[in-house]
């Protein structure tokens, strides 16, 4: 049963109000004190009493007619069959459908679910099943029919079809990095992506540069080469990124101090110069000096001599250096003998 309060006005004195029903009606009206119960939409009539006191006679109304409307529905929503909210979905090319259940309202009415408008979604529905053409949104209609004791409600719902996040594997490498050396071949990044987006390519490190749209690495120094991998957005697909390490080594190189021979008694040079193995493009090692441990006076027989060369550190950081040293030959020095001049008599003896 449903109830509600009565509260008499008017008359004069002091009386108290009392009620009656008359006539119960279609509405099945009954009173207990000043509380009105009835079974359904409808009307009754009620009578009003005011009891009178020592200056007024009781006083009792004509019938007034009380109707009960039809009551407002509780707000109708959708669920999916399984009772989570059916408000949004995630792009899904395989099936672009959704299935939907109405709920909430009051009453015993039936449920229908109609597009309002079709919007950037472009939704449309058969049934219960919601198709979309792309991510965005569509306004739906939600309506339960009214019965006896309810109106028809009808709420509109808005429908959101979320971007659908795309993935990127990498083909090269382990998938998330890769080694080279400095001097090496363009390194060819390989990548695929679903979704329907463009891949990109970027870096900012030193180290090297990638082709944007092919995803080519030119090795630059040694170092550590990032590379961010960047699929655009689109109307059904978000942008996702993800990120590539190439370590490029040092390239291996060899140092050789030149050989030098000397002569018997000559001084040591200061530096004796070197050769090396091939470098990279037009590069030149900087920072190398080199030096014997050969010292002035040094017999012929001493074969233990040797020139070195050696590097200020972090001068040539895109190349890891094996030192060769050279050979040092001592020569025998040149003896220059000049006799004495004389002046004799013929038939004298020479002293």
């Amino acid at each position: 049963d449903q109830t509600f309060e009565l509260r008499g006005v008017g008359g004069q004195g002091t009386g108290d109000y009392t009620y009656s029903v008359s006539p119960q009606g279609s509405a099945f009206c009954s009173i207990s004190g000043n509380i009105l119960s009835y079974l359904g939409v409808g009307t009754c009539g009620i009578k009003v009493t005011k009891a009178g006191d020592d200056d007024w006679l009781s006083k009792v109304s004509r019938s007034i007619p009380f109707p009960i409307n039809q009551a407002i529905q509780d707000p109708v929503s959708m669920k999916t069959p399984n009772g989570l909210d059916a408000t949004s979905t995630t792009y899904d090319p395989a099936s672009k459908t959704f299935d939907l259940t109405a709920v909430g309202g009051s009453g015993t009415g039936d449920y229908s679910i109609a597009i309002n408008e079709s919007g950037s979604a472009g939704c449309s529905i058969s049934d219960t099943t919601l198709a979309y053409t792309s991510a965005g949104i569509c306004l739906l209609d939600v309506t339960r029919v009214g019965d006896g004791n309810y109106l028809d409600r009808t709420d509109t719902v808005t429908f959101t079809v979320y971007q659908a996040t795309p993935s990127i594997t990498i083909l090269s490498g382990t998938g998330s990095s890769d080694t080279a050396t400095y001097g090496d071949n363009p390194y060819q990044l390989t990548t695929f992506g679903s979704g329907d987006g463009s891949i990109s390519y970027s870096t900012s490190s030193s180290a090297c540069s990638v082709n944007s749209s092919t995803g080519l690495i030119t090795i630059k120094a040694a170092g550590s080469c990032v590379v961010i991998v960047t699929v655009a957005e689109t109307t059904n697909y978000a942008s996702v990124q993800t990120s590539f390490t190439l370590d490029i080594a040092p390239k291996a190189i060899s140092v050789t101090a030149k050989s030098k021979t000397y002569r018997y008694g000559d001084a040591p040079v200061d530096d004796a110069g070197y050769t090396n193995s091939t470098l990279v493009g037009l590069d030149a090692l900087s920072g190398i000096t080199c030096s014997t441990d050969y010292v002035t006076g040094d017999h012929v027989s001493n074969v233990s001599r040797s020139t070195f060369c050696s590097e200020t550190a972090g001068s040539n950081p895109n190349y890891t250096i094996s030192w060769n040293s050279g050979t040092v030959t001592i020569d025998k020095a040149t003896l220059t003998v000049t006799p004495d001049s004389q002046t004799v008599t013929y038939g004298q003896p020479i002293d």
